[in-house]
């Protein structure tokens, strides 16, 4: 629940003075000095701001049921949990305003309210705002565009009423010059680019779909006055680089988009930041948080978002994040205590996205500290699981940090496409058809949760280039990993459609396989499609498995580039995952190459992988995927169930040396990854692969069955998880073996997947 604005006044150390000839958006700005509450150490306060129900009149987008951007509103709650939990923020200094809390004249009350009438010298101040951006045109003068922050009352102009009412960017840069304190966080997880359309694939985009003209609102140039004149009274800066951290969700020209699971939606941004912080360590460069944030959000989703970071600490990439977590890392925390039922609530927001989506009831956490207790899921609310403890009695206290520790996944999970809004009438009519009779669900872009997209490809889809956050100065990088290309970006004119009918992920980024000709119908390209259909499949089971945050497995890979267009004599890595607990076992820092999912990769490089061990238990391996060509593939470690090939402490290369690798093939796309380690041998999984027993894997195995091999990964990983519930160990205490039949149980001391993403650029 936000709060209104009589009840962040009451909390208020400072009376404000509302009103004057000017309207009730400008306040009387008064002496700071004895309307602050003293404190001996200097405190953290948050601003909080989603708005998730536009009217038309304000979005220029038309009515949709739940709301137009409901992520925004699950944004607020992922920082509130996440600034209190982690990075200990109390309740009474996090205000939050949702929907029609979030006006103009409520947004910019409240920062002067809580913020500049209580922050001091020192103080941690966090301004997060989820919602709707625009670029805006004057009316007296075309060529001056603003951007700007769509508040729930920022009508459109009309020729009666010819005034922008939103709160432009650049009057919110002044409001944060004017805090007292250095120590800033600002995020902006929406967008300022009007790109013709809401949608971006099955995504939302976080902006007007066009740039309304009018003239500021006289309270917006009054206000923007009277912090000027505060500005220049303090002796402060009107101009250069802002205080603290100042992050937007997307460069120019790209949308920032809010992506749906099953069960709830959020900005990819948000998402990806937050998930991370759950298990973020003290100290942790800033350059490293962007770079996994922005690794994180094509991972959602395959989009071409781009953060972008300004602030003098965006300026020093080596820097460390401006928050300093005040708890142990999890992967969520007990939300309430329990009722007459034993009942309790769970924030889950540190595990991905994907695998909540599919969470089944049974699946198991457990609390931190000196006497964990089992928790076992009864059922999920979004982000949000309903639990009660295993043993009866259990002593667990709200606020307690809680971890994984078996993920219950179902057997029956289904492939959900969505159909693109480029699609007309007859053509929806004739793919719904053609897929219903290939057994897949289908939904309409931008209504439900959805694991691909199906549309028409456009004729050009990379033009827009947009600066990298992984170009930030960073003196722990290895000196010979290049700076990130730029990301390309879609654009979003439907007049730019070829005809040609194609599959994407959901962001609108174009998977690897071809799948008609300009003249070919719909029908007959779908049925085209049908045995690509499984190798989809068989990425959605692999993506369920995704556990870095949450493995016990000290475990890193790093996909390195060693061929042609390599310009040094060292191995170029490209793209890197790890497991949270790399930090405690390695000397190096998490990412001490701040490297990329997504990075561009040259047709004809030749790649492979290092794999490295931090861990006390030797490990065996599986590598599936899709290749930029669409083919599935897959590479074990070894082919050997008594030998486990990756050795505690040791490293090695895949594939295996000396071979020299595998050459990436000339066509244009994403290739994705996944790289699955356990403790136990993946038995079923090599007896269902075309490569005999004994030998040592060189190539990648183009795979005629991707989904049964995807499935054998599954049920290898389960039988791990059997086995050890069947051992009488002590580590795993009262470890219940009795999970029902109809699920994969997989436990996290046994088991990582890491997703690893690149994209390859066509030569000539």
């Amino acid at each position: 629940m936000g709060l209104t604005r009589r009840e962040f006044l009451q909390r208020s150390s400072g009376a404000i003075a509302i009103g004057g000839a000017l309207g009730s958006g400008l306040w009387a700005w008064g002496d700071r000095a004895g309307k602050v509450l003293a404190a001996p150490t200097s405190r953290k306060l948050a601003l909080l701001i989603g708005i998730s129900q536009y009217p038309e009149a304000v979005s220029d987008i038309p009515p949709v049921k739940g709301g137009l951007l409901p992520g925004s509103l699950t944004d607020v709650e992922m920082q509130r949990q996440v600034l209190q939990h982690r990075f200990g923020f109390q309740p009474a200094d996090m205000v939050t305003l949702t929907d029609e809390q979030a006006t103009w004249a409520g947004i910019t009350e409240a920062f002067q309210a809580h913020l500049l009438e209580q922050a001091k010298p020192g103080d941690v101040v966090v301004v997060h705002i989820s919602g709707l951006g625009s670029r805006v045109r004057s009316a007296t003068d075309p060529e001056q565009l603003w951007d700007s922050i769509v508040p729930i009352d920022g009508g459109l102009p009309t020729s009666d009423r010819p005034l922008i009412a939103d709160l432009t960017r650049a009057t919110l840069e002044q409001l944060v010059r004017s805090l007292p304190t250095s120590q800033v966080l600002t995020l902006l997880d929406l967008g300022f680019s009007n790109l013709g359309t809401s949608l971006q694939g099955n995504l939302r985009i976080r902006a007007r779909p066009n740039a309304p003209t009018g003239d500021l609102h006289p309270q917006e140039l009054a206000l923007q006055e009277s912090l000027g004149d505060r500005l220049r009274v303090a002796k402060a800066a009107l101009s250069g680089p802002l205080p603290g951290l100042f992050l937007t969700a997307a460069a120019p020209g790209q949308a920032a988009l809010e992506g749906r699971w099953s069960g709830f939606s959020a900005g990819l941004l948000t998402y990806a930041l937050t998930q991370y912080l759950w298990d973020a360590t003290a100290g942790t460069a800033l350059s490293t948080v962007l770079t996994q944030t922005s690794s994180s959000i094509k991972r959602l989703s395959g989009a071409n978002q781009e953060p972008q970071a300004d602030g003098t600490l965006s300026r020093d990439g080596a820097s460390a994040y401006p928050l300093v977590p005040a708890e142990a890392g999890a992967d969520g925390v007990i939300l309430v205590a329990p009722d007459s039922a034993r009942t309790l609530r769970l924030w889950a927001g540190g595990l991905p996205p994907s695998a909540l989506s599919a969470y089944s009831p049974g699946s198991l956490w457990e609390t931190l500290g000196s006497a964990p207790q089992l928790l076992r899921v009864q059922s999920r609310d979004g982000l949000t699981l309903k639990v009660l403890p295993v043993i009866e009695g259990a002593s667990v206290e709200p606020g307690q940090p809680v971890q994984e520790r078996v993920r219950l996944l179902p057997r029956s999970v289904g492939l959900t496409i969505a159909l693109d809004s480029s699609l007309d009438r007859i053509e929806r009519v004739d793919a719904t058809s053609a897929f219903t009779a290939a057994k897949v669900s289908l939904v309409n872009a931008g209504e439900q949760s959805a694991d691909y997209l199906f549309g028409k490809r456009r004729a050009v889809e990379t033009t827009v280039a947009a600066v990298s956050l992984s170009e930030l100065p960073n003196p722990a990088v290895q000196t010979d990993v290049p700076p990130a290309q730029p990301v390309l970006e879609m654009p979003s004119s439907p007049a730019s459609l070829d005809g040609k009918y194609g599959l994407f992920y959901p962001g609108r980024v174009p998977l690897g396989i071809e799948l008609s000709t300009a003249d070919e119908a719909v029908k007959t390209a779908v049925n085209r499609l049908t045995p690509q259909l499984r190798s989809l499949f068989a990425m959605k089971l692999l993506r369920l498995t995704v556990n870095a945050s949450s493995s016990r497995l000290s475990v890193r890979a790093i996909l390195e580039q060693i061929g042609p267009g390599s310009t040094t004599a060292r191995p170029l890595p490209i793209v890197q995952q790890e497991t949270v607990s790399i930090p405690n076992r390695l000397s190096s820092k998490r990412l001490g190459a701040a490297v990329e999912s997504g990075a561009p990769v040259p047709a004809g490089s030749t790649l492979r992988y290092r794999l490295q061990n931090a861990g006390d238990q030797p490990l065996y391996g599986m590598l599936m995927g899709l290749d930029n060509t669409g083919q599935a593939i897959a590479l074990p470690l070894s082919t050997s169930t008594e030998q486990p090939p990756l050795l505690p402490g040791s490293s090695l290369t895949l594939p295996a040396e000396p071979s020299p690798g595998w050459v990436v093939p000339n066509v244009p796309g994403l290739a994705e990854t996944f790289l699955i380690l356990s403790v136990a041998p993946f038995r079923r999984t090599l007896a269902g692969l075309p490569i005999a027993p004994g030998a040592i894997p060189r190539q990648a195995i183009a795979l005629p069955n991707p989904l049964d091999v995807a499935q054998s990964i599954l049920q290898d990983l389960h039988d791990a998880t059997s086995d050890a519930t069947s051992t009488d160990s002590p580590s795993l205490g009262n470890f219940p073996s009795n999970f029902p039949g109809d699920s994969y149980a997989l436990d996290v001391t046994r088991w990582a997947t890491l997703h690893l993403m690149y994209r390859v650029e066509a030569t000539a």
